[in-house]
């Protein structure tokens, strides 16, 4: 059984961008990664680092 029909590069309909952003999506976008980077972390305490064998 095959499930896929046969694909010819040439005779299919070219494939667009996949990826669709707003225009303005650029406009303010190293200010929020700014503030992205710049927020505190949170202390991250690993379970297994406590245990005592």
């Amino acid at each position: 059984m095959n499930f896929m029909k046969a694909f010819r590069l040439e005779n299919e309909t070219k494939i667009e961008f996949g990826f669709i952003f707003p225009k303005i999506y650029f406009d303010n976008f190293s200010e929020s990664l700014i503030q992205e980077l710049t927020k505190e972390k949170p202390k991250v305490i690993s379970i297994l680092s406590m245990r005592k064998i």
